[in-house]
């Protein structure tokens, strides 16, 4: 028996169109919202459906996305977490020169290798946080970030450390952090109780689990899954 599990209320507000001899294309541009028993939150800005066809093949449809919100007993779950720390971390080098089109002009990219996240007390649906990062070490092949999720009276609900290499986007191959690429982040040890690692302890026991399909709304401006859906 089917049984609905989520229900996405859309609006479109914009539509972009391009048309020449052999083919076409459009861009319907929208945001939305979701309120049912399993998942409350909205869509992001920068939710866009694109439509393409190339005569006389069949139209092509492709829509990009991602939603935030709450699980239903009203927490932030993990990986709404993980996309908070995410956001705040490109908000930060966006403000110090150092964003998405800075980054993609040098043909450039920081990638994740490492996250270890603490969740001192879940974070619930209408509650004030701040959020918080700062770099906290950098060395020629890795660098160290910070991040804190904070409720109202300054108490840690979430902490974390992550770790980070720097990659060329072409070749996809780290590339060597020189002084120039790490000075203007300006290092600062946030809290030294935790610290990421790239090493994984695996218990004996295994379980397979089911294959999973990466869907086009889960790859990010790097070109790869992200890492709050990975």
């Amino acid at each position: 028996e089917m049984k609905e599990v989520l229900t996405i209320q859309v609006s479109t507000w914009q539509m972009i169109g391009v048309k020449g001899k052999t083919a076409e294309a459009g861009m319907i541009l929208f945001d939305g919202f979701c309120d049912c028993e399993n998942f409350k939150g909205r869509i992001l800005p920068g939710g866009v459906d694109t439509q393409k066809s190339f005569y006389p093949e069949a139209r092509s449809l492709s829509a990009r996305y991602i939603l935030e919100g709450t699980d239903r007993n009203g927490k932030v779950p993990m990986h709404e977490i993980l996309n908070l720390l995410q956001d705040c971390s490109t908000f930060h080098s966006e403000d110090i020169g150092r964003g998405v089109s800075y980054m993609k002009r040098e043909a450039r990219a920081w990638v994740l290798v490492a996250y270890k996240v603490i969740v001192n007390r879940p974070i619930m649906f209408g509650q004030k946080i701040t959020i918080g990062t700062s770099p906290s070490k950098f060395s020629s092949m890795f660098a160290s970030r910070q991040y804190f999720i904070k409720d109202e009276n300054g108490d840690y609900l979430v902490q974390a450390d992550s770790l980070w290499v720097l990659i060329d986007i072409q070749t996809r191959k780290p590339l060597r952090i020189t002084e120039e690429d790490s000075s203007v982040y300006k290092p600062e040890l946030i809290f030294d109780n935790i610290k990421a690692s790239r090493k994984i302890r695996f218990s004996s026991e295994r379980t397979k689990l089911e294959s999973f399909k990466v869907l086009k709304t889960y790859i990010d401006s790097n070109g790869h899954m992200n890492n709050a859906n990975y």
